[in-house]
């Protein structure tokens, strides 16, 4: 089963993990780069959107979606706001870290299940704890990719120096 998972997986799906992966592992380091890089991260959570709406009780899922969206975004926020070390000039000097790994990957796998529950185990899809833990994980990360983008547009314009962090 798990190589028919693997070869009837559409072929573009490889070389996004590749370059998700690169990007992930990437942001482990302390780095400067454009800051909007942070503003497109939040359409990483939009993709998702898509698979929620095949889900049933569709009231409870948006309920769900969208206070775990706000969780999200307020712990993006938290979080980035520890990372982030300068914003000038259209630039962030940010910590490495490893949530953009594990953010990234987290969309990636959930997307990449929810497709093979449909594609294989169509009925799982409509048992609650199945399309609610894919409304969790899409919900909260997104959000956290939203909060974290709003953090950086904070610093941006509070102009945050490196001098105000002793460097």
């Amino acid at each position: 089963m798990l190589v028919q998972i693997v070869t009837e997986t559409p072929i573009w799906v490889w070389p996004l993990l590749v370059g998700l992966s690169w990007l992930g592992l990437r942001a482990t380091n302390e780095r400067t780069v454009p800051a909007y890089i942070y503003f497109f991260m939040p359409f990483l959570g939009l993709l998702s959107l898509g698979g929620l709406s095949g889900f049933p009780n569709q009231t409870l899922v948006w309920l769900v979606y969208g206070t775990l969206y706000a969780a999200g975004v307020f712990a993006g926020y938290r979080l980035q706001s520890k990372w982030t070390l300068s914003a000038m000039n259209g630039r962030v000097h940010v910590a490495g870290e490893w949530v953009t790994l594990i953010t990234i990957m987290l969309v990636f796998v959930a997307s990449f299940l929810n497709g093979m529950f449909e594609a294989i185990l169509p009925d799982a899809l409509a048992h609650p704890a199945v399309y609610l833990g894919f409304v969790l994980i899409k919900s909260s990360v997104s959000g956290v990719f939203l909060g974290r983008a709003f953090s950086i547009i904070v610093a941006m314009r509070r102009g945050l120096g490196a001098s105000q962090f002793g460097a």
